[in-house]
Parts: structure tokens; sequence; C-alpha cells
């Protein structure tokens, strides 16, 4: 598995949706080599991040260590990307328009923990307000889906074989439709036709079509 990684410098705020639609860290967790790989980087942009502050006590290298563990072990619900946008907006300093929390005189766990908190709740709100949007969509009927045609085809199928037979009504079907067939044949057709049929009640009313023939040779379609 590849973990999809890119500095926070490109990843911000406009990415902050298409962040949640990422596979969450949980799903690299399970590979020791993709861990290694999300530790390292989050250490990265901590060092990135923090180099931007003056600050009397700011991380150090084992503290960088320790907080990059913790971030992808603690936040595994989050997305790889989710991670870069998240240091991003610690950049710019706040996230859907709500500021994070300013620093006092240090950076340590606590402080970028509550960060996290921050970024993870403006994720919830940003969830539950396009679940809204979609349950306010109007369902759309069954005509208006793609492969309508199909979809429709289907269910007429299931409803044909589903339905209550009628033995005699399907016999006479098939009989009105065989005497209409034939009425347009010469008899050399018909006969071929008698010939080539596999179904037995079929030939039967094929057969009555050419005796009928026979016993009238008269009939104008058979004339040559």
């Amino acid at each position: 598995m590849r973990v999809s990684i890119k500095a926070s410098t490109e990843l911000g705020t406009a990415d902050f949706a298409k962040a949640q639609d990422a596979p969450i860290i949980y799903n690299y967790l399970r590979h020791p080599d993709c861990k290694r790989d999300l530790i390292k980087w989050v250490a990265v942009e901590l060092v990135r991040w923090q180099s931007l502050y003056n600050v009397a006590r700011p991380l150090s290298d084992m503290q960088v260590a320790e907080v990059a563990k913790l971030v992808v072990t603690e936040y595994s619900d989050l997305t790889v990307e989710d991670i870069g946008v998240f240091f991003g907006t610690m950049k710019a300093g706040h996230i859907q328009g709500n500021d994070y929390p300013a620093m006092i005189d240090r950076i340590d766990w606590q402080y970028i923990r509550t960060c996290l908190a921050l970024y993870m709740d403006a994720k919830q709100a940003r969830r539950e307000w396009v679940h809204q949007q979609n349950k306010a969509k109007p369902i759309e009927p069954l005509q208006g889906i793609v492969g309508k045609e199909k979809a429709l085809e289907y269910i007429q199928q299931m409803l044909e074989r589903t339905k209550p037979r009628d033995p005699r009504k399907e016999l006479e079907a098939r009989k009105l439709e065989v005497i209409g067939k034939a009425r347009t044949m010469q008899l050399p057709a018909l006969e071929a036709w008698l010939a080539s049929e596999t179904d037995l009640v079929t030939k039967e009313y094929i057969k009555a079509a050419i005796a009928s023939r026979h016993a009238n040779k008269s009939s104008p379609s058979d004339s040559h």
C-alpha cells in the first residue's frame, strides 16, 4: 500500500473538503513501512511548522518524534490528506473561520492536541452539513436514474415471469400467432417452416394450416 503524502505547503483550507474523502490513516497502520513513513512525514511537518514561531520552549527532537507517533496513532480516523491540511491551516492560524488558540511561550503536545480537536470539530460540522444537504435533495424517481431503460426492461421481465399463467389463453394466443403468420406465407415456405420448427404445439398448428391450403387449392395465396 502506498501512502499519498504531500507537503502541507501543497494543502490548505481549499483542500479541506477533498481531504475527508481519502482513505483514513487506520488503513495504513497495519503496514509497518507505511506507518514509519507517516511518522517521519508528520515529524518533518512539525519541525517546519514550529520553525515559523519564536517561542522560548519549542519541541526537542525527541519530543517531535513522540508527538508525531501520537498524531498518527491517536488520530487514525483522520486521512493522510487531513494531516497535511491540518498543518496548512495551523500555518494560517485558523480552520473554517475559527482561529486556533494563541501560543504563549511554548509548543507542546497539549497545544497540538487542542488544535487537532478543533480541526476534528470542523470536520464533523462539515460532515453534518453535507448530510443535511443530501437529506434536503429530492429522491429521484426510477425514470431519472442512469440506465433507466435497462432498469425498466428488467423490472418488466420480472413482472412477466411472476404473472399468473393461463395455459388455455397462452395456447389460443400461440395458435392465432401461427395462423396470422401462415396467411402471409406461400405453401413451400410453410412446409419449410414445419420442417425446421422444434416446438410440437406450433408444428401442429402449422400442419393444420398446410392441410387447410391443400383442401382449398383455389386459394390465391398459392397461385404461381
